[in-house]
């Protein structure tokens, strides 16, 4: 899986579901290693796993979150739709404004595989 290909896929299914006025995503990738010793080298694993959570917002005041971590690239496209489900099961919240206006990336791709 690549980590670009996910952030692409996600934002094409943000853009592409009725009812979502706005939405977010927080991608985070890491990676573990573990290695086993006893006099010497026993074993040495490594591990990377990607986590997804989407904020959904629908008809301006209906919040839904949900997260997950990601093992195929179809799994964005579940967390989005469980999050979009949640938050049309909510009540409308009176105090919602938005969500927070420039923070984070602005999905410049060159700058998400450069660092």
């Amino acid at each position: 899986m690549i980590f670009e290909d996910l952030v692409d896929k996600g934002l094409q299914k943000l853009n592409t579901v009725a009812g979502i006025t706005e939405g977010e995503l927080f991608f985070e990738e890491t990676t573990t290693w573990e290695l086993e010793l006893e006099k010497q080298i026993e074993s040495l694993k490594n591990a990377k796993r990607i986590g997804i959570g989407a904020r959904i917002i629908v008809n301006g005041k209906k919040v839904g979150f949900y997260s997950s971590t990601v093992n195929t690239p179809d799994d964005i496209e579940h967390i989005i739709n469980t999050a979009y489900k949640i938050a049309k099961a909510q009540k409308e919240d009176p105090d919602w404004v938005s969500l927070p206006k420039n923070i984070g990336l602005a999905i410049d791709r060159k700058s998400l595989l450069s660092g």
